[in-house]
């Protein structure tokens, strides 16, 4: 799954113009987050993190980050290649 969320970002990257749908992978992890804060709000205040709602909570959270660190790794390369392709084009003129 992370690969896949890291080629759909790559892909995103160097296929649209638009900032707002690079961006989409972004928000799903932005939500992914949302749904853990809710998912600790709804269970017991007590024992948050001993609870079913804690425990998915957290594996919610680890798919997040896991997510989160494969997208900022395809913007990395994104904008990496940008960059080179920009000092190529210097060098021609």
């Amino acid at each position: 799954m992370v690969i896949v969320i890291f080629v759909a970002q790559l892909a995103l990257c160097f296929k649209t113009k638009k900032l707002s749908v690079k961006l989409i992978p972004i928000y799903f992890v932005i939500l992914m987050i949302g749904l853990v804060i809710a998912t600790v709000e709804i269970g017991s205040p007590s024992e948050s993190l001993m609870d079913l709602s804690g425990l998915v909570a957290m594996v919610i959270l680890c798919a997040a980050l896991i997510f989160g660190v494969a997208i900022g790794a395809a913007w990395l390369i994104y904008k990496l290649y940008k960059k080179q392709r920009v000092m190529q084009r210097r060098e021609h003129k």
